[in-house]
């Protein structure tokens, strides 16, 4: 079966996650968002009984010039006092970084960094009054002795742009092993995208192989499906072909997904594809980012536009739009559409593109179908080219990737 996970980014999202929790396998939750927002995270895992990992995001402690850049943050404090108890890091370190990192912590920080993840929400749960509220407007009251333990734990990770760096958090990872036993952890395989071009990387693969994962969590950053090249599309799925092909059945997450890993997912390269909700596809950890404006997922094109253009289609083009969400079968202008109603769609159209079943000759095969519908439809007004042909052109680059891969690797 393909799963669902869906990562939680903003606080908003934990209504809808509640809400429309029969339509997803699982969630992922950063430490940070954990920390920023404890009661209403903690009560909802209670409440939606589904597997669960907390990303600790270590990295961030790596990519910032000094700690200070994040002092000020309102997660900062109740983080860095799990994961450094006694003051033996984050007192003495501008940032973490290999080059001045003291290898005697290895065991100390990776072995906090665990122990957050598998204790945190309980310790958060069993700490509050629950809400009489609750029970009061006849919801389920979660017990109060419920345990809750993520699906796995995943060791200190850094952004590896070169060796060195990826070798920091081999580190971790074979230290983790030692700690936990390879069979509770998901072992990060987090690179820069240019490392994806790197002749290093084979090396980076036989490396991480070495230690025999049954399982690890894959992040490109800053790897775009939509608008990336398909030089770069190509590499990546060599390496998952080398991952599957050289391991002893590795199961493969993708940490930030579009609909280009699903694919991947339905042709047996990913096992598990982690989306945000109506956000997240990607992510570049350097990039400054804002509060993400609305968007529309149109099913037909696999991706996302502003609400303004998405309602241009729906009139110009409504053989285009067959959607029947729940949200859409209301008939009303996507504009007009609240950024609930837009995240709802969002995931009943992702599960709905999960659930059917696809081979790699007909996900070709569709594609190819798609391109030339949309070719045909653009070639009658000029709004309507410029709104489609960014997306003619990825679903071009994907076909040309899955193609690749089936005449050369599959």
């Amino acid at each position: 079966m393909n799963e669902l996970y869906l990562r939680i980014n903003r606080p908003f999202e934990i209504e809808i996650i509640d809400e429309e929790k029969e339509l997803y396998e699982g969630v992922v939750m950063e430490a940070h968002i954990l920390e920023t927002f404890p009661k209403a995270l903690s009560n909802l895992l209670a409440r939606i009984e589904k597997p669960y990992l907390i990303d600790p995001i270590t990295y961030k402690f790596g990519i910032q010039k000094t700690m200070e850049e994040l002092i000020e943050k309102r997660w900062f404090f109740g983080l860095t006092e799990k994961f450094d108890p006694y003051n033996k890091i984050f007192s003495r370190y501008d940032i973490l970084a290999p080059d001045i990192w003291n290898h005697s912590l290895d065991e100390y920080f990776t072995k906090n960094v665990i122990e957050y993840q598998k204790n945190r929400l309980s310790e958060l749960f069993r700490r509050q009054e629950i809400p009489t509220l609750m029970s009061f407007i006849g919801e389920k009251v979660p017990d109060k002795d419920i345990t809750l333990k993520p699906e796995y734990v995943i060791p200190p990770y850094f952004i590896a742009e070169n060796e060195k760096w990826f070798d920091f958090n081999m580190r971790f990872a074979k230290e983790a092993i030692q700690i936990e036993g390879e069979e509770s952890l998901i072992i990060p395989l987090v690179l820069s995208r240019d490392v994806l071009a790197s002749p290093k990387l084979d090396n980076y693969i036989r490396k991480l192989l070495s230690l025999n994962p049954p399982r690890i969590i894959v992040w490109i950053t800053a790897l775009n499906e939509s608008q990336e090249t398909e030089t770069c599309l190509i590499t990546f799925i060599q390496m998952l072909h080398i991952l599957k092909e050289k391991s002893r059945g590795i199961r493969i997450y993708n940490a930030f997904s579009g609909y280009f890993s699903d694919l991947l997912q339905k042709i047996g390269l990913l096992d598990k594809v982690i989306h945000g909700i109506g956000i997240a596809e990607f992510r570049d950890p350097y990039a400054e980012t804002g509060p993400p404006p609305p968007r529309y997922y149109m099913p037909f094109l696999h991706s996302f536009l502003s609400p303004d253009n998405a309602e241009i289609l729906r009139v110009e083009c409504p053989h285009l739009f067959s959607c029947n969400c729940g949200v859409c079968s209301r008939d009303i202008p996507i504009t007009e559409m609240s950024s609930k109603e837009l995240l709802r769609h969002f995931i009943r159209v992702k599960k709905n593109e999960l659930s059917h079943k696809i081979s790699l000759l007909d996900a070709i095969s569709s594609l190819e179908e798609k391109i030339e519908i949309l070719k045909h439809v653009s070639k009658e007004k000029p709004i309507i080219r410029n709104i489609l042909m960014p997306n003619i052109r990825m679903m071009e680059r994907w076909k040309q990737v899955l193609s690749y891969y089936q005449e050369k690797l599959y």
